[in-house]
């Protein structure tokens, strides 16, 4: 007797809760393979910080070959947040800007 009026309690809980919901609030919903699926996090700030310029490079070696990182000043940030991202990193954030440090930067021969 004490499990059922439990059990009604916490179902009137859940329904009390479920209509305090509003359209567009993140909800988890239970699939029938009894995995957990949320909506995609999505920040509530866009991101509009960019590379603008190009401070070093450097080439890291790895077992495989190895790969480049850029360090890059951001817009609207610091000086004190310049950081080290990957050349295809680089590459997405600021294509231009890419293309030309590589072009006229770049410590490699370029044969464009």
């Amino acid at each position: 007797m004490l499990l059922f009026i439990f059990l009604s309690l916490l179902i009137i809980a859940l329904l009390i809760g479920l209509q305090e919901y509003n359209e567009g609030d993140h909800v988890m919903l239970r699939h029938r393979t009894e995995r957990l699926l949320t909506p995609p996090y999505v920040s509530a700030q866009p991101t509009t910080d960019v590379p603008v310029d190009v401070l070093d490079e450097r080439f890291m070696p790895t077992r495989r070959g190895g790969f480049r990182q850029y360090l890059v000043h951001w817009s609207n940030r610091s000086d004190d947040e310049r950081s080290w991202i990957s050349a295809t990193e680089f590459r997405r954030l600021a294509p231009d800007l890419f293309e030309h440090y590589t072009r006229f930067s770049s410590t490699e021969p370029n044969f464009h």
